[in-house]
């Protein structure tokens, strides 16, 4: 298997790489629909945990959603293209481990406590002071993550043109109906 870099050099995969001998256009691929449409019922709890197993959570019931966000903070946060949140209700959540955590400004100026994992320095949730009952849960650190998809993307006027998903619903800001997108992400995950 063949890929061409930005200088136009071939770049081959050695033997027992995991994309060696497949159709790349698999993985280079966006895919496609919307959140609601690959939606799979989930069966809960959800549990997740950092990465060398020493904080661990669980979310009782289903979440409220699931979103990307392109804002320029979430960029920055997590050394990535965007952050993925998946909203749930504190009543729900319990997180079992020690966390450190760090309240900072989110994109919208509002403050956030960010909870991550004493040694290995894992995000696995965040809190909102605007919204007390809430837990942003980072989905990445599901043990299955694949089992929940966003049902919509925000703050696409500061996105990677790049990093944005096709097929699925985008605002330049925060969306403004958030419970019509809640509702749609619930039914195509119950």
């Amino acid at each position: 298997m063949e890929f061409r870099g930005r200088d136009r050099r071939e770049v081959k995969r050695p033997r027992g790489h995991a994309l060696a001998n497949t159709d790349s256009s698999r993985y280079l691929s966006h895919g496609g629909g919307t959140g609601a449409s690959m939606g799979i019922a989930l069966k809960l709890p959800l549990t997740g945990g950092c990465v060398c197993g020493s904080l661990r959570y669980r979310v009782s019931a289903l979440p409220l959603g699931v979103f990307i966000c392109h804002c320029r903070n979430c960029q920055q946060r997590t050394g990535s293209v965007y952050s993925l949140s998946m909203i749930t209700w504190r009543k729900d959540f319990e997180a079992m481990g020690e966390t450190l955590w760090r309240d900072s400004p989110g994109g919208s100026g509002a403050m956030h406590r960010q909870h991550i994992c004493p040694q290995c320095l894992t995000r696995t949730h965040t809190e909102q002071s605007a919204y007390p009952n809430i837990i942003n849960v980072r989905p990445g650190t599901l043990d299955q993550p694949n089992v929940v998809t966003p049902v919509a993307q925000a703050w696409t006027k500061e996105a990677h043109r790049w990093a944005i998903a096709p097929n699925l619903k985008g605002f330049e800001e925060n969306p403004s109906d958030v419970q019509e997108l809640f509702e749609e992400w619930q039914a195509a995950h119950s």
